[in-house]
Order: C-alpha cells, then sequence, then structure tokens
C-alpha cells in the first residue's frame, strides 16, 4: 500500500501511524505542503492518505490548503481512505461542504 502523509508543523509527525505503516512494509511518504513548498501527491499515485494537524485555518487563503482539498476530493470520489487529525479533519470537513469556524469567533 501507497501511504502519503501530509505533515504540517515540524514536531508533529506521522508516529505510530509510521511505525505500523513500515511493520507492514507499506511505502510511506511524507510530505510537508506548509513549509517546503512540497508538491503534493497525484491521486493515482495514493491508496491511502494521512492528512496531519497544524496551526493553520482551513478557511486561510493559502494556495497549498485549497491544493490539500482539490487531492481530498478526487481520492473521495476514488474510494480510497483518508484519515485527517485536527486541520486534516478539517479539510475534510470543508471537502465534504461542512463550514469549519475559527476559534476566535
Amino acid at each position: 500500500m501507497r501511504i502519503h502523509v501530509l505533515q504540517h508543523t515540524p514536531n508533529e509527525g506521522p508516529g505510530s501511524i509510521a511505525r505500523w505503516s513500515q511493520k507492514n512494509s507499506h511505502e510511506m511518504t511524507v510530505h510537508h505542503p506548509a513549509h517546503f513548498q512540497d508538491v503534493l501527491p497525484k491521486a493515482e499515485d495514493v491508496d491511502f492518505l494521512v492528512i496531519l494537524g497544524g496551526p493553520m485555518s482551513p478557511n486561510d487563503d493559502l494556495p497549498w490548503i485549497a491544493e490539500e482539498r482539490s487531492l481530498i476530493a478526487q481520492l473521495m470520489v476514488q474510494h480510497k481512505p483518508i484519515f485527517g487529525a485536527c486541520f486534516g479533519a478539517q479539510q475534510i470537513a470543508k471537502v465534504l461542504g461542512g463550514e469549519v469556524l475559527d476559534a476566535s469567533l
């Protein structure tokens, strides 16, 4: 299985997901779209997408945030598994048409 992880902050890595992936001989690639302008994977190269947390909001007007949502939407159409934690879950909610309120509101 080809697992792609979107990591948004240096101190919040894939942790147990990385250990599970290695133990089960899955191929795992970590992308850093928020910090290194990393190119996101193509949907056809992803079997399972993991979207980690971060201090940003899915309401922020940053190109990489919109690109992530586009990838999520493509994977949903293909019925591929996606796991989101914190910011990742908010990104999934936005793709599904949900509203994400900022904490300051």
